[in-house]
């Protein structure tokens, strides 16, 4: 085998180690598959008058200040309704307050200049973690804005909402956070998600995609530098090759999947055995 096939056999192996748990994946799957978030939405907000008619990836909101926000998947329905699905393996990177900082910028981000207030449309942040952030046990968690004198909700139509990708059970919900865990797409129960990750793992094309996808991830974030804090999707890349999935990669290797430069590469080489070693 030359090196130029080992290094694509590599590059094949961390594709097929992803799952939609992996933000960089998630937002290439779903680009533009408005089928697959439709179905998303549907089951984690119970409903089923839900008609998907935008969806987008790595949507950037420039702010004036230096906080600026990158959506993992901003969607819109026939009624005009706003929807941003960040996908979190960390439970820092879903902060309650990140929540309220998305929304707000969402909402400024709609609010074109003269428009009325009562224009700026319903929205929905969404965060889907690996784990259980709230520590409850339950599936989904809603979180609205009420009136604390009565209980009452104050009806602004600015929603959060954390879904809790650890659960699991013959629901809806929790067979949709099964094939969210998938590595093997022929393990997934909806077919809509069973056919786009098939797609993306197992055809040329759909192959070729990934990989280029996985390259720009890396430049796109080198360029904007830290966005409001967040971890790199280019890192997260990096780092997830530096763990090793079956093959061990060299520095070399790294710097040209995930698009880092291969000083940065090293730096969080440096940071793995450190962390090793303690």
């Amino acid at each position: 085998m030359t090196d130029k096939d080992s290094f694509r056999a590599k590059k094949l192996e961390i594709l097929r180690s992803f799952c939609l748990f992996d933000d960089a994946f998630f937002s290439k799957c779903l680009d533009g598959g408005n089928e697959c978030v439709e179905l998303i939405l549907s089951i984690i907000l119970g409903r089923n008058d839900l008609k998907v008619v935008n969806t987008r990836t790595q949507e950037f909101i420039a702010n004036v200040t230096e906080h600026s926000v990158a959506l993992d998947i901003f969607a819109e329905d026939g009624c005009g309704r706003i929807y941003d699905i960040e996908i979190q393996q960390s439970e820092a990177g879903a902060d309650r307050k990140r929540a309220r900082f998305y929304s707000s910028m969402i909402d400024s981000d709609q609010l074109s200049k003269g428009r009325k207030y009562s224009e700026v449309p319903e929205t929905y942040v969404i965060f889907i973690t690996e784990s259980d952030v709230m520590k409850k046990g339950d599936s989904v968690y809603f979180i609205e804005r009420c009136i604390m004198n009565t209980g009452e909700l104050f009806g602004d139509e600015s929603h959060i909402v954390y879904v809790n990708g650890a659960y699991r059970d013959d629901s809806s919900i929790g067979r949709l956070m099964h094939d969210f865990s998938c590595r093997n797409a022929d393990e997934m129960h909806y077919k809509v998600l069973r056919d786009r990750v098939k797609f993306f793992k197992e055809s040329k094309e759909g192959r070729d995609t990934m990989s280029k996808a996985m390259e720009d991830f890396g430049r796109l974030y080198e360029k904007r530098g830290e966005i409001n804090g967040e971890t790199r999707k280019a890192r997260d890349v990096a780092l997830r090759l530096l763990s090793g999935v079956k093959y061990k990669y060299t520095a070399e290797e790294i710097a040209d999947i995930s698009g880092l430069d291969l000083e940065e590469v090293r730096k969080l080489q440096e940071g793995k055995a450190s962390d090793s070693a303690n």
